[in-house]
């Protein structure tokens, strides 16, 4: 998964994001990234995002839920 990552943003103190796909990932700067990344799988493979809609994956609300938010049209 992260060989697919695109781009990596760490200009903010306490969050990363990254460029996967036609998502950006939005994870907290202090996490276990193996449990984050998994988080991430399980959300892109659950079959309930809508298909070819580009949007943010946001891991750093709350911990064990990914929230999507897509983007702007």
């Amino acid at each position: 998964m992260l060989g697919e990552c695109t781009a990596l943003d760490c200009t903010q103190e306490l969050t990363f994001t990254l460029t996967y796909q036609i998502y950006q990932v939005k994870l907290p700067a202090t996490a276990d990234y193996t449990d984050e990344l998994r988080l991430l799988r399980g959300a892109l493979e659950s079959g309930e995002l809508p298909q070819g809609v580009a949007g943010t994956f946001d891991l750093t609300v709350e911990a064990g839920k990914a929230f999507f938010r897509p983007s702007a049209s």
